[in-house]
């Protein structure tokens, strides 16, 4: 299997974190006063919020000079010429607006948000590399594709945040430190069981494969406490909040940790996003009505294009490879 570890200087991650979310806040609206005015006062605040944001602003403008996005754009302008002088076909019309659109999502990889993932990872991982790591407590987390974690362990709580991607947990039973995974505003709480964790842009997923999990979500108003056992997984869909718990076999619980996607009644849009971490490039979905039909199958991740192929047949879908690391998918 593996293994690539990323260790941040030692930077206090909750400043880092705010540090960036006022690059991006000033990025955003660089003409707003009031803005400047709460990021002084921010800044000025303590020594630590001074350190996180010399060092986001400098990660910020060392990646924002990187050389390789003057060649990605000449290249963009001398594709989209070239398409103009070919004869038109379904296919060629719609390639320049898909080209810009699967560009800006090649582009899109040295955004802050990317920096700051980088920077406030305890482990990170690539796209198609899986990592095993072992906790300071000997627990153990399989790391998925493109993913990333923080720890915070202290004296009487061991604290995991799933900062992106996927991971599954085997906990040592420990009754005086409970061992708490966070992911935006879902905890999940153990004391020793073995689960699987996913977000992704569309949902938050829990899946245990023995033992038992407690999840709390304090932003709901209502219904905000879960309990699972083993073959249960609650589903929590990111932009309502609906939930979903559902039944699964153990044994095919985290199956990607042997190169395995298997997927039952998954919108396309889910799928894609999970087998975008395994992608070499970037995959674009041109047709909003795909999103959210159900498949159910079985795919092997150390294919992943092959994979992407099977994944979009069943709707008579085509995928386009434009150029090289963009994939295209229409109907």
């Amino acid at each position: 299997m593996n293994t690539d570890k990323h260790k941040p200087e030692k930077v206090d991650k909750q400043a880092l974190e705010e540090a960036f979310d006022w690059l991006i806040k000033l990025e955003a609206q660089p003409d707003d006063d009031a803005v400047k005015q709460a990021w002084s006062n921010w800044v000025e605040k303590s020594e630590s919020h001074l350190q996180a944001w010399q060092k986001a602003e400098k990660t910020w403008r060392l990646t924002a000079q990187l050389p390789k996005l003057e060649p990605q754009k000449s290249l963009a302008s001398a594709s989209i010429a070239a398409a103009s002088k070919r004869t038109p076909t379904p296919w060629s019309q719609h390639k320049k607006s898909w080209f810009a659109l699967g560009m800006a999502a090649c582009l899109a990889i040295f955004t802050l948000p990317t920096l700051k993932l980088h920077l406030t990872a305890d482990y990170i991982t690539s796209t198609g590399k899986i990592q095993q790591i072992e906790l300071e407590d000997g627990s153990k987390v399989y790391l998925s594709a493109a993913s990333a974690i923080a720890t915070d362990f202290h004296a009487n709580k061991r604290t995991v945040k799933l900062l992106e991607g996927q991971a599954f947990f085997e906990i040592t039973h420990n009754a005086q430190k409970p061992f708490v995974v966070e992911m935006d505003g879902l905890q999940v709480t153990v004391l020793g069981t073995a689960f699987d964790v996913r977000e992704s842009d569309s949902v938050y997923a829990i899946t245990v494969q023995n033992g038992q999990v407690s999840i709390e979500s304090p932003a709901r108003q209502e219904d905000n406490r879960f309990q699972l056992s083993a073959g249960q997984r609650l589903t929590v869909q990111r932009s309502t909040g609906q939930t979903l718990l559902s039944k699964i076999n153990p044994r095919d619980v985290a199956l990607w940790r042997e190169g395995v996607l298997f997927l039952e009644e998954t919108t396309v849009k889910e799928a894609i996003e999970i087998l975008q971490r395994y992608y070499p490039g970037e995959i674009v979905l041109a047709d909003s009505s795909m999103e959210y039909k159900k498949i159910t199958g079985v795919y092997n991740l150390k294919q992943p294009e092959k994979a992407l192929h099977a994944l979009v047949a069943p709707f008579q879908a085509h995928v386009h490879r434009v150029p090289e690391l963009i994939s295209i998918v229409t109907l």
